[in-house]
């Protein structure tokens, strides 16, 4: 708890996740957090400022915290950021488990479609060594 305190009288820096996260001198600070006597850190991550970059901005605005990319302020809590990054990684990875699903179900209609033509990778593997062999047979009979 000591060190805590320390670390936010003086404004250092912090290093969460990727997310580095300072103290904005000059800036106006937020109110502090309800459950800080729970969560010490809740006090501090209420008070830190974030800078967002185009992505960070960007992704506020898909998480539809604003309406457009010029109503983001220039900085804002550490919390909202995490919350908006968090969101969506969330719905990256659904979409991706949708496309994956997607895909599962493609290769299987396509499988079965090559297994009615009567395709199969073992025929192709015998066939692919087959014409190997010949090759190789004809260029010895042109060395010899």
């Amino acid at each position: 708890m000591w060190k805590f305190r320390t670390i936010a009288r003086t404004g250092a820096h912090f290093q969460r996740g990727k997310l580095l996260c300072s103290s904005a001198k000059g800036e106006e600070k937020l109110p502090k957090a309800q459950d800080a006597s729970v969560n010490p850190a809740a006090e501090f991550n209420a008070r830190v400022l974030h800078k967002p970059n185009k992505i960070d901005k960007i992704l506020l605005v898909w998480d539809k915290k604003y309406k457009t990319i010029e109503e983001v302020p220039n900085f804002i809590t550490c919390d909202q950021m995490e919350r908006a990054r968090n969101w969506a990684r969330i719905k990256i990875s659904i979409y991706m488990m949708i496309g994956t699903g997607i895909g599962c179900i493609i290769m299987v209609y396509s499988g079965k479609q090559a297994a009615a033509r009567g395709e199969s990778v073992s025929k192709m593997n015998l066939e692919w060594h087959r014409k190997m062999k010949e090759e190789a047979e004809k260029e010895k009979a042109i060395q010899s």
